[in-house]
C-alpha cells in the first residue's frame, strides 16, 4: 500500500499545523534556527531522532536558554519532539511511558516541533499502532534496558495474544492521537527524507 507524503502534509495543514519539509538532518538544523529565536527557553523529550542526528548537540550548543531539566519543560517556549507515526490523514500518534512528552506536547509549552522521518508515515491508526507494536516499542525497550516481552520477541505480545504486557517494566503506557489543533500554527512538523530514530 503506498503512502502520500503530499497527502500527509495537506492533511496536517488541515488540520491546523504548520508543516516544514527537510532532506536530512542538516537541514532540520537549519529550519530550527530559522524558527526558534536565540534566546528562546527550549528543551525537547526523550527522543533517538533528535539524540542520534545532532540536532541535540546543536540545540545545546546554539541556544543559550537550552535545557534538559524535564521540570521545567511545560514553561518553556519551545518543546522538541519526535512521533512514533503519522497517518496519511493527517493524525499523529504518540505513546509514552512516564507521560512527560505528550503532556508538553499538549499543553505548556508555547511552540511544539515534532520532527519525524517519512519513514513514520502511515496509512491509518490501525498501522500506526501496528508500528509502535513491532519498531518503536520493542526498540525504546531493548535501548532502555527493560525487561518487557517486546524486548525479548522484538514486538509486542498483543499481536499474538491480544492482550497488552503487564510487565513492571512497560514503556506503553499511554497513547497521544493529536488531530485537528484548536491553535493554528502552535505545532510545527518537519518531515524529513532522511531515516532517523525509531
Amino acid at each position: 500500500m503506498s503512502i502520500s507524503i503530499e497527502n500527509t502534509v495537506n492533511a496536517l495543514k488541515k488540520n491546523n499545523m504548520n508543516v516544514i519539509r527537510a532532506k536530512d538532518a542538516g537541514a532540520v538544523i537549519k529550519e530550527l534556527d530559522a524558527l526558534i529565536p536565540e534566546d528562546a527557553t527550549l528543551g525537547h523529550g526523550g527522543s533517538m531522532t533528535i539524540a542520534l542526528s545532532g540536532i541535540e548537540e546543536h540545540l545545546k550548543s546554539h541556544f543559550k536558554n537550552y535545557t534538559d531539566d524535564r521540570s521545567v519543560h511545560h514553561t518553556l517556549d519551545f518543546y522538541l519532539a519526535s512521533a512514533n507515526a503519522i497517518t496519511e490523514d493527517g493524525k499523529i500518534y504518540e505513546v509514552d511511558g512516564f507521560s512527560n512528552r505528550i503532556s508538553c506536547i499538549l499543553n505548556g509549552p508555547k511552540k511544539v516541533v515534532i520532527i519525524a522521518s517519512v519513514n513514520k508515515i502511515v496509512k491509518d491508526l490501525k498501522e500506526a499502532e501496528h508500528r509502535v507494536m513491532t519498531i518503536a516499542a520493542p526498540k525504546n525497550a531493548v535501548r532502555l534496558n527493560k525487561k518487557t516481552p517486546c524486548a525479548v520477541t522484538g514486538e509486542c505480545i498483543a499481536l499474538k495474544t491480544g492482550k497488552r504486557c503487564d510487565s513492571p517494566d512497560r514503556i506503553c503506557s499511554n497513547t497521544l492521537i493529536m488531530e485537528k489543533q484548536t491553535v493554528k500554527d502552535r505545532i510545527t512538523v518537519i518531515l524529513v527524507d532522511e531515516p532517523l530514530g525509531y
